[in-house]
């Protein structure tokens, strides 16, 4: 009982703080912080009984009142502290000043993060000194921030853990680790195009498939010359898109498993039985990209018609002779910034 009423209150402040301490830097060990609090107020309580009678005399001088103001004042004071710095902690916000946003998330990643329905993991492995730990770290709290709890990450050390390492597949400093359900997939870069679409991977369930119509000489996904679309595909690709050809005439109907046909520049004209095609799988709700070059496929400007589309014989003229400095001449538009608008995102 002697060390109680010695002790007792001091060991209640000691556990106050321990918990104040574990909101601030730990916040998500709930359980011990609210564990430690409880244990406070019964040794406050237990310590108040055991000392009631000294309490009372002690209570009752001016200098007693005076000092008790000063210490509720000091604790009213350091509650402010702890609950200003816990809502910071929970409730971040950040502002980016720059005129091009560079520490901003892309509208696009903000949306794949918003609208995650699985929790997501990332494991990023980074020495403890290794040059661009920091800027990791700082991508993925923007990242976790944006997803309103649905994507966690932590910082590991490869050689004070090669055990997860070696589990996960990890062979270089600076490697970046995506987990969802039984997905899994490796960023070698923290860059937020490359983890972006390795989180569109791990959460997006099955493979959306392009085709691309063959057979009137449009430009083709398996050409890497400068008018093929190799680069496009592969980097559908990336984001989990599967690039398929489709030849129309061979069977005149669009597969219902299209997310998107696309119709790359042809240079003839489209048969009848193709064109219904296209209108049968529009009427189902598909989507179609349509591309077409000046003075070419003039079927395929007719039919656009109908939709409410207009293709001018029109070609872009380039003015300023800047383009001569990279050697091409005015009919090369060189554009070194986009303007904010829906079709530039």
């Amino acid at each position: 009982m002697s060390l109680l009423k010695r002790w007792g209150m001091s060991a209640a402040v000691v556990f106050l703080l321990a918990a104040a301490a574990l909101a601030v830097f730990v916040p998500w060990l709930t359980r011990l912080r609210w564990a430690l609090v409880i244990v406070a107020g019964v040794l406050i309580i237990a310590t108040a009984a055991a000392n009631w009678r000294e309490g009372a005399s002690f209570l009752g001088r001016r200098g007693t009142r005076y000092g008790a103001s000063a210490a509720l004042l000091v604790v009213l004071a350091l509650g402010i502290v702890v609950m200003a710095n816990a809502v910071s902690l929970r409730y971040s916000a950040r502002w980016d000043l720059t005129e091009n946003k560079r520490h901003s998330l892309a509208s696009q990643t903000v949306k794949v993060l918003q609208g995650l329905k699985t929790p997501v993991e990332v494991i990023a492995f980074f020495r403890s000194d290794q040059p661009g730990k920091r800027v990791a770290e700082d991508l993925l709290k923007q990242y976790a921030s944006a997803s309103k709890g649905k994507l966690t990450y932590r910082m590991e050390d490869p050689d004070r853990s090669p055990g997860l390492a070696k589990r996960l597949g990890v062979e270089s400093y600076g490697t970046l680790v995506l987990q969802s359900g039984e997905k899994s997939e490796k960023v070698l870069d923290a860059e937020e195009e490359r983890l972006t679409n390795a989180l569109v991977k791990v959460t997006r369930s099955g493979k959306r498939i392009v085709y691309v119509l063959k057979g009137h000489g449009e430009r083709e996904i398996g050409n890497t010359e400068r008018p093929g679309l190799s680069r496009a595909k592969d980097e559908l690709e990336k984001v989990n898109y599967e690039v398929k050809d489709l030849v129309l005439a061979r069977d005149p109907k669009v597969p219902a498993d299209a997310s998107v046909l696309i119709i790359a520049g042809p240079r003839t004209d489209l048969f009848p039985q193709e064109l219904e095609a296209i209108d049968a799988y529009l009427s189902r709700g598909g989507k179609v990209f349509f591309m077409a070059d000046p003075f070419q496929a003039e079927g395929l400007a007719k039919y656009l018609t109908k939709y409410g589309i207009t293709l001018g014989n029109d070609v872009v003229i380039e003015l300023s002779p800047i383009g001569r400095l990279f050697g091409v001449g005015p009919e090369v538009p060189v554009i070194n910034q986009y303007e904010q608008h829906p079709i530039t995102k």
